[in-house]
């Protein structure tokens, strides 16, 4: 997965350019490309998409409320859905792999009959659905990793509390680099946007957390926050996050909640995913598409990321 992600990135940053469309961290709360297995049960007040299994109980679109999301699939699972007790808020499940039991699933918007909101879908497609997602935010990923960081944008503070401020010009997007050693390592970050719509934090370090850092943030902020682990196959949150989560190659736990958008490899934590959408789109022609072969390298390489996650998990830190 770590090659197919670089040859991703490769052709993000050197095929045509196209049109800027929203990003799926503005449509998804959680997207996973492997499997939700969770340490116990699991909430995602928004849409959810999972391109591996599902293993979790638990509640999913409790904050979609809005008539437009009744008839759409707020929860889809490519993979196999292995789990007893499952309470679908809104709109419908689907599925493409096999349901472990149809019994133990509560369709709870109003007017749906019990256990009509679970759908059979096309695997095929749902895994073409999962490549494309990947294809999109891999190179939204290069993309920003791409800038450099912004006139303006500092760190000040020390290792007990520190606070990423911008004091430049900017209105819409400023720009700042952090390593995974000093993210992780300091007791609490707190932001200063000053005129900057937008923060992204680019973070390097392929195995990263478990010091229990905290982010003294407003959740007035959470829309406004991504953080771009742009090379991490390992992060483990512990506490309480802020800000929509891009780590594409990742394994990633917590035992708190995050607030805001996340797309990750897999994620075997505890807690809620609660529904703050990164609201940031890039400029028009500023990330390139991603040619039709590797997508297809995508889809075919999502067929065996069940297997790899297990794997990975032993190294969470």
């Amino acid at each position: 997965m770590k090659l197919l992600s670089r040859l991703l990135r490769v052709a993000a940053l050197s095929t045509l350019p196209v049109a800027a469309n929203a990003t799926p961290l503005s449509d998804y709360n959680l997207i996973l490309f492997g499997n939700l297995n969770p340490s116990g049960d699991v909430r995602v007040d928004g849409k959810t998409f999972i391109g591996g299994n599902l293993n979790a109980n638990g509640v999913f679109g409790a904050s979609l409320g809005d008539a437009a999301f009744n008839a759409t699939n707020n929860v889809a699972v490519a993979g196999n859905i292995n789990t007893g007790n499952l309470h679908i808020q809104n709109g419908y499940l689907g599925y493409g792999g096999s349901l472990a039991s149809v019994n133990n699933v509560w369709c709870n918007e109003s007017g749906l009959a019990q256990h009509n909101c679970v759908r059979h879908l096309d695997q095929a497609a749902l895994l073409s659905e999962a490549a494309g997602l990947h294809s999109t935010l891999t190179a939204e990923s290069a993309y920003f990793q791409g800038l450099a960081p912004s006139a303006g944008a500092s760190v000040t503070g020390d290792n007990n509390n520190k606070t990423l401020r911008y004091t430049g010009g900017a209105t819409d997007l400023a720009v700042f680099n952090l390593t995974g050693a000093e993210l992780f390592s300091t007791g609490g970050w707190g932001v200063n946007m000053g005129a900057a719509a937008h923060f992204v934090i680019n973070v390097s370090g392929e195995h990263l957390g478990g010091q229990g850092t905290n982010l003294n943030i407003d959740y007035a902020f959470a829309d406004n926050i991504l953080w771009n682990f742009y090379e991490a196959e390992t992060i483990n949150f512990q506490r309480n996050w802020v800000g929509s989560v891009l780590a594409l190659d990742a394994v990633i736990s917590t035992t708190n909640n995050f607030n805001g958008a996340v797309a990750a490899s897999a994620y075997d934590g505890r807690g809620e995913f609660h529904r703050y959408q990164w609201s940031y789109t890039p400029p028009a022609n500023s990330v390139p598409e991603t040619t039709t072969g590797l997508l297809m390298l995508s889809g075919l390489s999502l067929l065996g990321l069940a297997g790899m996650r297990t794997k990975r998990s032993s190294r969470l830190v």
